[in-house]
C-alpha cells in the first residue's frame, strides 16, 4: 500500500505528514524539522531557512517551501486552496490533541483520521540492502563480542564494549537500547544490561541491534560461558532452536503473521514449555525498530513478498534464566531467507582471563 493508495481509499484530496520518521520515507528529508503535504498528484516538503539547501536536494520531486516560525500555517492554506484540497488526512497516531485541536480549527480543510503505518510494509531493494548491511555489522560485532566476554565482567561492560564497537564499522547508533541478561537475569525478555557480573557456566542473552543509514537490525543470540551449565537450560536452548527454525522454515507469502507464530509456539507448548513464552513472536523492522506486520497470536495481517521480519522465539522461567534465539528474515516468493549469518548452534566460550 502506497501513499496515493491511502488517499483514495480514505477518500482524500491530500495527505498532511508530521511524523519524521514517515517524513524520510516519503521524501528521503532526513533533517529534524519539517511538514510534508501530499495530493493525488503533487508533492510539498515546508522547512525553514536551516533545512532549505537539504531539502531542496534530497526531496527529488517535491515544491520545497520556506517558512520562518510563523508562517507555516499562511503557507499550508495557501497550498491548500491551490490544491481545491476539502478532505486532508493526518497521522492519527502521531499528532497530539492538542496540534490536532489546533489545525482543526485554524486550516481550509476539513482533518480526517488516518494511518501510514502501512506504506512502509514492503521494502524495496534499497531498503532491502540497507538492512542486509546493518545486520553485516551486526553480526561482526556478535564475533566480537564472543572473543571480548571474561568471567567477571559486568553485563554493562560488555553492552558498552558492544555499542562502541558498532560505532567503529560505520552504524551510526543503536536501534534499541542493547540487551545483556545473564544467569537467573535471562528470566527477563528485556533486561538490559546491569551492573551483574558474568558467572562460570552462566547462560548470555544478549540482544542488540545497530541503525544503519536510518535502518535498523535485530538479533538476539544465547550462549554459555563456561563448560558446564545447567542441563535444563541447555534442553530450552535446544526448545527454542528448534521451534525458531520451524518458523523460519515455513514461512510463506499470502501466511496470516499470526500462523507463522502459532508453528513456534505450538512447539515450544508440545515441549511443555507453553506457558513460559510470553511475547509474540517477532515484527518487522525498518526505520524503526518495531514496525508493521506484527507476528503475534493476535496479528491477521497477510505476509508478503519482500516484508523484513523478526522470528524471536523464548522460554524464560522465573530463578532458573532464559533463551532467546532471534534472526532478521526476508520474505520472497518462494519463502523467506534468514539473513543473519551467526551460527544457532549452543556456542560455549572459555570466559577465563588467560
Amino acid at each position: 500500500m502506497n501513499i496515493n493508495d491511502i488517499i483514495i481509499k480514505n477518500d482524500l484530496d491530500g495527505v498532511f505528514v508530521t511524523s519524521l520518521i514517515n517524513i524520510r520515507y516519503l521524501s528521503s528529508f532526513t533533517g529534524s524539522d519539517a511538514t510534508v503535504l501530499i495530493t493525488k498528484d503533487k508533492k510539498y516538503i515546508f522547512v525553514d531557512s536551516r533545512y532549505y539547501e537539504q531539502a531542496t536536494a534530497q526531496c527529488i520531486g517535491f515544491n520545497v517551501i520556506l517558512i520562518t516560525n510563523v508562517d507555516l500555517l499562511f503557507k499550508l492554506n495557501d497550498t491548500i486552496e491551490e490544491n481545491n484540497i476539502k478532505n486532508l488526512g493526518f497521522e492519527q497516531d502521531n499528532m497530539l490533541y492538542e496540534s490536532y485541536a489546533y489545525f482543526k480549527q485554524q486550516l481550509k480543510a476539513d482533518l480526517k483520521p488516518i494511518s501510514l503505518k502501512k506504506v512502509r510494509m514492503v521494502k524495496n531493494q534499497e531498503e532491502i540492502d540497507t538492512i542486509k548491511k546493518a545486520i553485516e555489522i551486526t553480526d561482526d560485532a556478535y564475533d566480537y563480542i564472543l572473543e571480548f566476554i571474561k568471567i567477571g565482567m559486568s553485563e554493562m561492560q560488555i553492552a558498552n564494549e558492544l555499542n562502541k564497537f558498532i560505532l567503529d564499522q560505520g552504524a551510526t547508533g543503536m536501534s534499541f537500547e542493547t540487551i545483556v541478561a545473564s544467569g537467573k537475569r535471562g528470566s527477563m525478555p528485556h533486561g538490559v544490561a546491569s551492573d551483574k557480573l558474568i558467572e562460570e557456566n552462566d547462560f548470555v542473552t544478549i540482544d542488540f541491534g545497530v541503525f544503519y543509514n536510518g535502518y535498523c537490525s535485530d538479533m538476539t543470540r544465547s550462549f554459555v560461558v563456561g563448560t558446564n551449565p545447567d542441563k535444563e537450560l541447555v534442553k530450552i536452548y535446544n526448545v527454542v532452536k528448534e521451534a525458531q527454525q520451524l518458523a523460519c522454515d515455513n514461512i510463506k507469502p499470502g501466511m496470516k503473521a499470526s500462523e507463522v507464530d502459532a508453528i513456534a509456539r505450538n512447539y515450544i507448548k508440545e515441549q511443555g514449555y507453553g506457558e513460559y513464552f510470553n511475547h509474540g513472536l517477532g515484527h518487522s523492522i525498518g526505520l524503526e525498530i518495531h514496525e508493521l506486520p506484527y507476528v503475534s497470536p493476535t496479528s491477521h495481517e497477510i505476509l508478503e513478498t519482500n516484508q523484513i521480519i523478526t522470528i524471536e522465539p523464548g522460554i524464560y522461567i522465573p530463578e532458573l534464566g532464559g533463551i532467546r534465539i532471534e534472526d532478521d528474515v526476508l520474505i520472497t516468493k518462494d519463502g523467506a531467507i534468514q539473513l543473519n549469518r551467526s551460527s544457532k548452534e549452543l556456542i560455549y566460550i572459555d570466559g577465563r582471563t588467560k
